[in-house]
């Protein structure tokens, strides 16, 4: 009896042992504890563009680091990108040929329909109607491509093309946030 009960404890040993090694086991296994400082590259490490929404989202946040302020910064990121774009439209077009205004008259329509989905994707937030959300951020990336499909189809390559490639970069960010967050 003294044999068995060795022979018992034993193979309780070997299936408690297999049992706490077992891939994402609480008892041995420690959880990676998710610090809020690194909240932002949490997020952002799920984007396509880790980079641009590190240095974005860190040079736009206000306030504590949650999901929805990270959202929103990027956000407000895109937008200010897009301002931008509208103010180097402007400037392109003081000495550009009849066919280049007529593409950057298609580019300043295209990022201010972006800028009014951007502000359509803020309300969105606030409402916590992720449908709208998402359609607004998806428009922004559409509306970005507009500018290079046209310029494209008129004169050439678009001098513009750097910035919109930012701009979708950001938009794509915002997607992706907008998929990690619950509103």
């Amino acid at each position: 009896m003294g044999f068995h009960n060795h022979a018992m404890v034993a193979a309780l040993v070997v299936v408690i042992s297999a049992l706490s090694l077992a891939p994402g086991s609480a008892a041995v296994l420690p959880r990676k504890i998710k610090q809020p400082g690194n909240l932002i590259e949490q997020i952002c490490r799920k984007t396509d563009y880790v980079n641009v929404c590190i240095a974005s989202v860190t040079g736009n946040l206000k306030g504590k680091a949650r999901g929805i302020s990270i959202l929103n910064a990027e956000i407000d990121a895109c937008a200010e990108g897009t301002r931008a774009a509208l103010a180097q439209v402007a400037k392109l077009s003081k000495s550009a040929s009849k066919e280049e205004k007529q593409a950057l008259s298609s580019c300043k329509e295209s990022f201010g329909s972006a800028i009014n989905s951007l502000t359509n994707a803020k309300k969105a937030i606030k409402a916590r109607d992720i449908g709208t959300l998402d359609s607004e951020l998806s428009a922004v990336i559409t509306f970005v491509s507009n500018c290079n499909d046209a310029y494209g189809d008129v004169t050439g390559p678009s001098p513009l093309a750097k910035v919109d490639n930012q701009l979708i970069h950001l938009g794509s960010n915002c997607l992706a946030i907008a998929e990690q967050i619950r509103l």
